[in-house]
């Protein structure tokens, strides 16, 4: 194992379920409480307003498609089967919610899958899932990209990972764009034999047809299950065995859930039905190896707090550092400036969160040499004493002009960092190339990274004119968190840290 394990944690709006920990990220209502609202506000109220609308509108019409397709059929729709294998029905934080909106070939909601962070047994995985009522399943390029980025998590934080598949293989229309690369559609294998060759548990469920790519899902998994009548595993299904040779054979006679348990032994279990399915996952899960899992218990004091952060979040270049200050006050529970009077592109520290400790960066974009080495000395006390650092990307501010003169080589040094997006501006990841981004641990934005830099600062007229589609639809980070959220997220997300440094210590704590 490296001895760098970099966090990277971007903050957007976003959560799928709603639970006492880990709060769905719903965009709150805000409403105009007189005429005497000054300017600033009244504009950050209408953008909460407008932006609730629009991604309330936006979510609603996927799940609605989903569910009327799944109502035709046998199957569980993909948010049933989440519900059933997490605690409580709820514990999970769904990962870039917004892939699939509006690309260049069409609107694939959620780009076809569902990814993210759920807890089963209070123990943390990652958890992905096909949405089989779009296009049968099949896995568009972003959809790739969603999926890869899944296992990099699980992979950077030693976490166990659950895919309930039903998939149709690539969308062969675009197949082009998702074959021929090596960070495309056969690196998710390539990563699943990686995967086993560092003892990472891959618990897979056959919830539906598995062909051709999705063939091989199951078979390199450490156990795989099958429902009967329902699931199927082959390269090829029956109308291509009829026009190839003529034969005529049923999906379950070619590679039903009977066929794999009992003759080929490719699966493990046969499961009568998906609820047996689904609940034999937190059965097995029970039995790998893990750490106590950390308390993600916070103060209901604390937690009343949190909205406060949705007026103060950036909604223009004129946005001051003493603003950041005032955030750091309300989303952690003690926090120390460090070299305050040194670089004034820069604000950093130490703080605490529930029983975390970590370090906490805001910059601008362009840093002047001072800020620079303030940020270095930091990354370096994070390293030193095994901790995290979170990272803010804060907006430009007025009257600060030039290039970001960072000290590149610190970073690189980092055992987890958690990156945080507050402006519209290229991601910190992509402007250091892939020196951050190969170790980024979870990355998160909040709505104000997503306003085109034309319209920040201006008021909104049309949120999808105002948003940034071409990022907002990609997945450059992992979901839309709104501010008042980040707590309950940074929470999840440190515990997972956490939980990875207890197990395999850092050079550090080592020594």
């Amino acid at each position: 194992m490296s001895s760098s394990r970099n966090l990277c944690f971007l903050v957007k709006p976003h959560r799928l379920f709603q639970s006492n920990r880990v709060y769905c990220a719903l965009v709150h209502h805000h409403r105009h409480q007189s005429n005497n609202t000054n300017t600033a506000t009244t504009s950050k109220l209408s953008f909460f307003d407008q932006f609730d609308n629009w991604y309330k509108n936006v979510i609603l019409q996927w799940n609605t498609a989903s569910s009327g397709k799944k109502k035709k059929s046998v199957k569980l729709s993909v948010l049933d089967r989440i519900r059933k294998v997490v605690d409580n029905g709820q514990d999970f934080i769904e990962f870039s919610s917004l892939c699939g909106y509006k690309l260049p070939y069409g609107t694939v909601p959620r780009g076809g899958l569902l990814t993210g962070l759920g807890f089963i047994h209070s123990q943390p995985c990652i958890i992905v899932a096909n949405d089989s009522s779009i296009k049968g399943g099949t896995i568009f390029p972003v959809g790739v990209d969603k999926q890869l980025r899944a296992q990099r998590i699980a992979t950077a934080n030693r976490l166990p990972i659950v895919q309930l598949v039903d998939s149709g293989g690539a969308f062969l229309p675009l197949q082009s764009n998702i074959f021929p690369d090596k960070w495309h559609g056969g690196r998710t294998f390539y990563n699943q034999a990686i995967m086993s060759s560092e003892d990472l548990a891959q618990i897979v469920v056959v919830c539906g047809s598995c062909t051709a790519g999705g063939a091989y899902i199951p078979t390199m998994a450490q156990e795989a299950a099958m429902v009967d009548k329902i699931g199927s595993v082959f390269l090829a299904g029956p109308p291509l065995v009829k026009a190839a040779l003529g034969e005529e054979i049923s999906a379950e006679e070619l590679g039903g859930a009977r066929l794999h348990c009992s003759v080929s032994g490719c699966t493990d279990y046969f499961c009568a039905n998906e609820d047996v399915a689904l609940a034999g996952v937190r059965e097995r899960l029970k039995m790998v190896p893990c750490s106590p899992p950390m308390s993600r218990d916070d103060e209901p004091s604390k937690q009343k707090q949190q909205e406060a952060l949705n007026h103060l979040m950036p909604t223009g270049p004129s946005w001051s550092l003493d603003n950041f200050r005032k955030i750091l006050d309300i989303l952690l529970d003690d926090f120390l400036e460090f070299k305050a009077l040194y670089g004034h592109s820069a604000v950093c520290g130490f703080g605490t969160l529930a029983s975390f400790r970590l370090g906490v960066v805001g910059v601008r974009p362009s840093l002047d040499q001072a800020s620079a080495n303030k940020v270095s000395h930091v990354s370096q006390l994070c390293r030193l004493r095994g901790i995290p650092l979170l990272l803010f990307t804060l907006p430009e501010g007025e009257g600060t002009q030039g290039q970001a003169d960072w000290p590149v080589e610190e970073w690189s040094l980092l055992d987890a960092v958690i990156e945080i997006h507050a402006s519209p501006v290229e991601s910190l990841a992509r402007q250091l190339g892939h020196h951050l981004d190969d170790n980024v641990r979870f990355s998160f934005s909040w709505p104000t990274a997503y306003i085109r830099p034309q319209k920040f600062g201006h008021d909104v007229t049309n949120m999808d004119e105002t948003l940034d589609l071409a990022k907002l639809s990609s997945c450059i980070d992992d979901g839309l968190l709104l501010p008042a959220n980040s707590r309950a997220v940074l929470l999840a997300c440190l515990s997972v840290i956490s939980q990875e440094n207890a197990l395999f210590p850092t050079y550090s704590q080592k020594e």
